[in-house]
């Protein structure tokens, strides 16, 4: 008898494990064919088919799929999925009161999970309780994985008694959160300056509309000179392989924001190049703005700005060869190539500057043809971020070195206004100007075929007294 028991326990307990195992594989078979109810049916107490049974039950039966969300919540309390899936259950029913405390009980089980924070904000804010949803915005946005940042600062700038100060204020401090940021704010300001446009061109609009417009406005414009400041600080931290993407953000401000606030611009790219984003650093109007000179080997950079004695070329195609550095017998001379079919007007050098308002400017470049033959239509240029052209200093070429020199002198500027806080400083206003090396083709004169070897180019600050607008 002793030997008998312990041989039934055995088969005893063999019977049930094989009475589990086939419930099991009966409940894995039906839940491969979608039967989620039978695999339930076979192994209720897997979380994961409860999980399923309820999804598809929340797009006919959602009050069932509540009563089995509660199930897999009661066999797996932590279950992120089961939490929100219980509450999304609620609020199909139409019980938006259930889901809320829903989601409020899930986040008290799982205080760190960034869907329930998420969830529970959006709840409130669909209900018009912002001050709920300012609650849980920052603790979803610390949460939150990166590729989640642009949709939430997004959604937060929409949200009623919001600002982009306060999503700014809200945001992780992080190189990842900073640059959505960033990103998200410059499309978002775009789109305002296009209002405030509009509105300029119909003064007749309600003044209700234009203070809101302003408001934005200033809003935006804070946030901005604060996510920049954050965002260089931060760039000084950042991988190797994060290099690229600051680099594009950056480049991105610096493309719109010289239109509209030129300090902000020229300080994004003076603080980007101590980083290591950009060449170098930008003069401002208080002497030499620009001197190329002997043209070092490198110093030709195609980006959008450019740095003191960095000059930028516009892709010409066939049009033009810039052969880069050539050598002479005294220095060295930046050689372009016109090969003769790049009609008749074309860009070929260009730079950024920024200029004090009335600053007048000495503009000055030392140039020649290598080869015998025509060469004339070069100018140098001074125009404005809107493309209008300020001042033109006519180039005279021949087969010696020639130095034209002309000054410019302001009688009107558009002031902008200053930025604040650490990195970017609050100073005296300013306005950006490109310099550009045009030509033109003369009339009555073939499309110029020649080498133009430019030894110096620079721009000088002046300060005299002469009467406004006269040129030498």
């Amino acid at each position: 008898m002793r030997r008998v028991i312990p041989g039934l326990l055995l088969l005893a307990l063999a019977l049930v494990c094989a009475w589990l195992g086939l419930r099991t594989w009966l409940a894995a078979r039906a839940a491969a064919r979608q039967d989620y109810a039978l695999a339930v049916h076979y192994r209720s107490d897997i979380p994961r088919y409860q999980l399923l049974l309820g999804g598809k039950q929340l797009l006919t039966r959602p009050p069932q799929a509540v009563k089995t969300f509660q199930k897999a919540i009661q066999l797996n309390p932590y279950s992120e999925a089961a939490r929100f899936q219980y509450a999304m259950g609620y609020l199909a029913s139409g019980n938006f009161r259930e889901a809320v405390i829903a989601a409020r009980h899930g986040i008290r089980a799982m205080p760190n999970s960034f869907e329930l924070h998420w969830l529970l904000a959006n709840l409130e804010l669909a209900h018009d309780d912002s001050r709920d949803f300012w609650h849980e915005f920052p603790l979803a946005s610390h949460l939150a994985r990166p590729a989640y940042f642009s949709s939430l600062i997004i959604r937060a700038s929409t949200a009623p008694h919001g600002s982009f100060m306060r999503i700014w204020r809200d945001m992780p401090d992080n190189l990842p959160a900073t640059m959505a940021f960033d990103s998200a704010l410059e499309n978002t300001l775009a789109q305002t300056r296009q209002s405030a446009v509009q509105l300029a061109a119909n003064p007749a609009g309600s003044m209700a509309n234009a203070k809101r417009i302003a408001a934005q406005l200033q809003d935006q414009n804070a946030a901005l000179t604060h996510g920049v400041n954050r965002l260089l600080r931060l760039a000084r931290l950042r991988p190797p392989t994060a290099t690229a993407d600051v680099r594009a953000i950056c480049t991105q401000i610096i493309e719109r924001e010289i239109h509209y606030r030129p300090s902000l611009a020229f300080a994004v790219w003076n603080v980007g190049s101590r980083e290591g984003l950009y060449p170098g650093p930008l003069k401002h109007a208080q002497g030499e703005l620009v001197t190329a000179e002997h043209f070092p080997a490198g110093s030709l950079q195609a980006v959008i700005s450019n740095a003191s004695n960095w000059l930028g070329w516009f892709p010409g195609g066939n049009a033009f060869t810039a052969e880069h550095i050539v050598a002479l017998r005294h220095g060295t001379a930046l050689a372009i190539q016109l090969h003769g079919n790049q009609g008749g007007r074309l860009d070929l050098l260009h730079q950024w500057l920024t200029s004090a308002p009335f600053q007048a400017l000495r503009l000055s470049i030392t140039a020649r043809c290598r080869h015998p033959g025509a060469c004339a239509g070069l100018d140098l240029r001074l125009m404005d971020t809107q493309g209008h052209n300020l001042f033109s200093l006519p180039v005279q070429l021949g087969q010696t070195w020639q130095t034209s020199q002309g000054i410019y002198r302001k009688t009107a500027v558009s002031v902008m206004g200053p930025e604040t806080n650490s990195g970017i400083q609050r100073g005296s206003s300013m306005t950006a100007l490109r310099l550009v090396l045009h030509y033109r083709r003369p009339l009555g004169q073939p499309p110029l075929a020649n080498t133009i070897l430019i030894r110096k180019i620079s721009v000088r600050a002046v300060h005299e007294s002469t009467p406004a607008g006269a040129l030498q």
